[in-house]
């Protein structure tokens, strides 16, 4: 589909938000907020599935661009990025847009932004849509068992180039199959931010911690989807997420494995759909 795009830059010039649709100012309306992974890629590999459920739910829908990502002549660097940082520059930048009910859509590293960002605010959260979100961090054994069979364990990494080579070589492993296209790739190799995104990680709370902050906020309705062949998850990924947040809906894609906007679309979306509908804000 095509995708109308325009950046507003936030939260005092920390963050990027693109939107993908021309935003209408109507308070109480629902915004879709779709937070990428990565945290070392760009975010338009979600714009596609953002834009999907904004368009069939008649509402404005926006992308994050983490800080120190995007278009650096509108941002400023924070320098040394932490995770603590980044929620805290993406919370400040929730509350400046504006009063809507709002929809997280979150993808593995932006998933686990969206938690801690649930536990921490006071938003008018009506739901979330969580993607191949990790729990714990790091490279799962089978991941790095894959990346040793194609001769690549021992790469050193100094410059921006060194990660895009070695970010294109590996892509790969993060689906059941292979890239399924050349867009699939191009949207996620085009831009790469390797040195502003390599302390993004650090502080990251134990899970146990963010189930504790996300305690009062059950009543919000989460569903969380997960491929069954993602390689990058550690072993019981699911299983661990249900243990720590029961009151989820669950739902495992087969044949899929980190990216399933990418690789499964049309399942992904039916699944959004259904939990559209039965938290009760629209159809798609």
């Amino acid at each position: 589909m095509n995708i109308f795009s325009y950046c507003i830059v936030v939260a005092a010039r920390k963050v990027g938000v693109h939107s993908l649709r021309p935003l209408r100012e109507k308070k109480g309306n629902v915004l879709v907020v779709g937070i990428p992974g990565g945290p070392g890629i760009s975010g338009r590999y979600l714009d596609s599935f953002v834009a999907e459920i904004s368009a069939k739910l008649n509402c404005n829908g926006v992308v994050f661009d983490l800080p120190n990502h995007g278009d650096k002549a509108q941002t400023e660097l924070i320098s040394e990025a932490r995770y603590p940082a980044v929620v805290e520059a993406l919370g400040e930048a929730l509350g400046e847009l504006g009063e809507n009910r709002l929809l997280l859509v979150g993808h593995s590293y932006g998933a686990r932004l969206a938690l801690d960002l649930m536990g921490a605010g006071s938003f008018n959260l009506i739901g979330g849509i969580l993607l191949s979100l990790p729990t714990s961090w790091g490279s799962s054994p089978r991941f790095k068992d894959g990346i040793r069979a194609m001769g690549l364990s021992e790469v050193k990494i100094d410059q921006e180039s060194d990660f895009k080579s070695y970010w294109r070589k590996i892509l790969p492993l993060y689906f059941s199959s292979g890239v399924p296209s050349v867009s699939a790739e191009i949207a996620l190799t085009t831009k790469t931010f390797w040195k502003a995104s390599q302390k993004m990680t650090e502080g990251l709370p134990t899970l146990d911690l963010t189930a504790t902050a996300l305690a009062n906020r059950r009543q919000v309705p989460i569903l969380y989807l997960e491929g069954d062949e993602d390689a990058r998850l550690p072993a019981g990924n699911m299983g661990t997420l249900q243990n720590a947040f029961p009151f989820w809906d669950y739902h495992l894609l087969s044949n899929c494995g980190h990216f399933p906007m990418i690789e499964r679309p049309v399942e992904t979306l039916a699944e959004a759909g259904e939990f559209i509908s039965k938290i009760g804000i629209g159809k798609l």
